[in-house]
């Protein structure tokens, strides 16, 4: 009698079978959104080629007393411009029907929600890029001068954040919110901000007296700075030898401008095609980010302890 185990209809046997069955869910990848954005106190919308900002220095403390009977002597305001040139910006997904229909409905809801993010990712990297072309005033930690001679103990820690706190408030530089300014800067020059003990120190966003104004990507408050984190900020690998080097950009009142032509929006467009088997998913921007207001801001350059050094 033979062996009945001989012959077994395993997994390999009925392969042409084989169902893969797919979740209804959909996995997103993770963005940072508008984070800069939330620190451009300056705005401006119109429909312009060029948007130009005025600016009014302040005028110097009158502490001499008026003489009685003599005509007090006018003072001349002092005006300065700053320019932001909008430019097209915008991102768009060609969605076949097909691809649409064997995906059960997937597809195009991943678009919408992708398009989104995308809009939010790329004007944040934006912010991002006119914070880092920023050169005024550039500080770094302990004794080093350039980022190609930074040492690995060069980080963003207590006495550097009170340096950069330092440098707006000695000249009475405005906070953006309740007296603060705002930090943005990469997680790893924050990592070494939050291992920092002292009393009087890092405050988490969890501790907020008021957890409702707590701001896009904020992971807390220190040095009297609001900090937030975000991806795109640029990681310059290998500044010197194999220490990587980071920009922290702080900013009080007026530093970040924007300045729009035509304000974000969010288009689906077609079908056109002669079947209708095409749609287009996409955002649409006019814009422009940039420093209005350079002595509103102050830039440090700091390696990390957690960097690839």
């Amino acid at each position: 009698m033979a062996d009945f185990t001989t012959t077994i209809t395993d997994a390999g046997v009925i392969d042409a079978d084989e169902v893969t069955q797919f979740e209804q869910g959909i996995i997103f990848g993770v963005t940072p959104e508008l984070v800069a954005d939330q620190a451009a106190t300056v705005r401006s919308v119109a429909r312009a080629k060029i948007i130009q900002f005025a600016k009014y220095a302040n005028l110097a403390a009158a502490t001499t007393a008026l003489t009685d009977g003599e005509e007090l002597t006018s003072v001349a305001l002092a005006d300065s411009t700053a320019t932001l040139t909008p430019a097209e910006q915008g991102a768009v997904v060609t969605l076949a029907e097909l691809a649409n229909l064997e995906s059960g409905g997937k597809a195009a809801s991943a678009a919408g929600f992708l398009i989104g993010r995308n809009a939010g990712s790329t004007l944040d990297a934006l912010a991002i890029t006119a914070l880092e072309a920023f050169s005024t005033t550039v500080i770094y930690p302990n004794a080093a001068t350039a980022a190609s001679n930074l040492a690995t103990t060069d980080n963003l820690d207590r006495i550097f954040a009170n340096r950069l706190y330092n440098k707006l408030a000695r000249t009475n530089v405005p906070g953006i919110n309740a007296g603060l300014y705002i930090g943005i800067a990469h997680d790893d020059c924050l990592h070494d901000l939050r291992v920092d003990g002292s009393a009087g120190g890092w405050v988490d966003v969890s501790k907020y007296a008021d957890p409702n104004s707590v701001l896009v990507n904020e992971v807390g408050t220190y040095a009297g700075i609001r900090w937030l984190r975000s991806s795109n900020v640029t990681v310059t690998a290998d500044s010197n030898g194999t220490i990587d080097s980071y920009k922290v950009n702080v900013m009080g009142f007026n530093a970040l401008g924007k300045g729009e032509s035509k304000a974000l929006e969010f288009k689906i467009t077609g079908p056109f095609d002669k079947l209708g088997r095409y749609q287009n998913y996409g955002w649409y921007w006019v814009g422009k980010y940039g420093v209005i207001d350079t002595a509103n801001m102050v830039q440090g350059i700091v390696a990390s302890s957690v960097g690839a050094n």
